[in-house]
């Protein structure tokens, strides 16, 4: 009995080692953790590596730089490595659209407003990765560092700026 049970354990233990990585569940993982995110984003293809690492950083509810409210329609957090992949491509095939609509045809405050929160959100994403590359680069002394100090700051006056527009957006909605 002990054996058969040795035998299933051992079987499952190899099936899920060739379950496919899009199908792994993030319940337990700590996506702030960058070797985590690393060892997983690498397992995927280029386009999806980008698009993981990037819901690790800004769309997971964990985040230190969660946005507050899950991508996607459906409204729910990812509950796969495939469905954040799947969530975050689709979150920037639709901010590509807002921001080539925008350029498009003549342009109203409202898409102005958009277009510039668009335009913060992306700096404090590249901000994000740059830290993130600061801290694999100089472990826990990256704290300390004058250059992650410098862009803590300038993360922290994007997003005061990108608050207030959010903040003109609601207004000017309200308005209409």
């Amino acid at each position: 009995m002990v054996r058969a049970i040795m035998a299933a354990a051992a079987m499952a233990a190899i099936a899920s080692c060739n379950a496919p990585i899009g199908d792994m569940p993030l319940a337990g993982l700590d996506l702030n953790d960058a070797r985590v995110v690393g060892k997983i984003a690498r397992q995927l293809p280029g386009r999806e590596q980008v698009a993981f690492k990037t819901y690790a950083l800004l769309h997971w509810p964990d985040s230190k730089n969660y946005c507050g409210r899950p991508i996607g329609q459906s409204g729910r957090k990812a509950a796969t490595v495939g469905e954040a992949v799947m969530q975050t491509l689709k979150f920037e095939a639709d901010l590509a659209r807002t921001r080539e609509a925008s350029r498009a045809g003549a342009v109203s405050q409202m898409d102005r407003l958009r277009e510039r929160r668009t335009h913060l959100t992306d700096q404090i994403e590249q901000l994000v990765r740059k830290r993130d590359v600061l801290y694999a680069r100089l472990g826990a002394e990256a704290q300390t560092s004058r250059e992650a100090k410098l862009l803590d700051q300038e993360m922290r006056q994007l997003r005061d700026r990108r608050a207030a527009v959010e903040n003109q957006l609601l207004q000017a909605a309200v308005a209409t």
